[in-house]
């Protein structure tokens, strides 16, 4: 299944917990914005963090291997319009936040 992420566009670092259903994990996602408006995703699965924080760009997996898919049950992707960077100010209108579950990236 994919599941669209509500994300506020006042602030450009946030973090939240994600429920979905199915899952056995509890995961918890930082995102922070740098200096230079690149975005970093910070994915934790039961209070560990999984890697380093990920870069995020427009239209791909934020999470770059595989075995961490099978860790947290799928991946994150940042969907925009003309395939510009995320950006947290662009956030619910012309960058939207899913996740994909492994069901759906597998087909």
């Amino acid at each position: 299944m994919i599941y669209e992420i509500e994300l506020n566009n006042t602030y450009a670092n946030q973090e939240f917990d994600i429920n979905i259903d199915g899952l056995n994990v509890n995961l918890h996602v930082l995102l922070q914005t740098t200096d230079n408006n690149a975005l970093l995703m910070s994915v934790f699965v039961n209070n560990e963090q999984i890697g380093i924080p990920f870069m995020c760009f427009a239209n791909q997996s934020v999470i770059p291997y595989e075995y961490m898919q099978n860790i947290i049950g799928g991946n994150f992707v940042f969907e925009t319009v003309g395939n510009n960077y995320p950006n947290f100010e662009n956030f619910g209108d012309k960058c939207k936040l899913y996740f994909i579950t492994l069901d759906e990236l597998n087909n």
